[in-house]
């Protein structure tokens, strides 16, 4: 497919990390990787942040659910969570102990869609 017929897509990649950072970016921002490419910086690891835990597309009516090891559960309104360019390493989600980690991300999408 030629790019300049390429779909635009719409949304935003929202990543988050380990130990409760991330951060929303808009999809246009990734260009195509190609053949034999290094790929593409997504969101600063270091061990603040930890390793990411969790990359999926979001439009700003879902929700997400994060779960944490200990049994944490939090709902964040995706519109909530700032957006920010590739090269940085997010903001602060959820407050956990140090001990403690991300092991599970869901969106949650609205009735309404669901529906249709």
């Amino acid at each position: 497919m030629n790019e300049n017929n390429a779909e635009q897509v719409e949304g935003n990649l929202l990543t988050i990390t380990e130990n409760g950072f991330g951060r929303r970016s808009p999809i246009q921002e990734y260009g195509k990787a190609h053949l034999g490419g290094r790929g593409i910086r997504t969101i600063v690891t270091n061990d603040r942040n930890g390793k990411i835990c969790f990359m999926g597309q979001v439009f700003d009516e879902d929700e997400i659910m994060i779960a944490t090891k200990n049994g944490m559960v939090l709902r964040v309104p995706v519109k909530d969570i700032r957006i920010q360019g590739r090269n940085t390493s997010g903001v602060k989600l959820i407050n956990i102990d140090e001990e403690d980690k991300i092991v599970s991300v869901a969106i949650i999408k609205e009735l309404e869609e669901l529906q249709e």
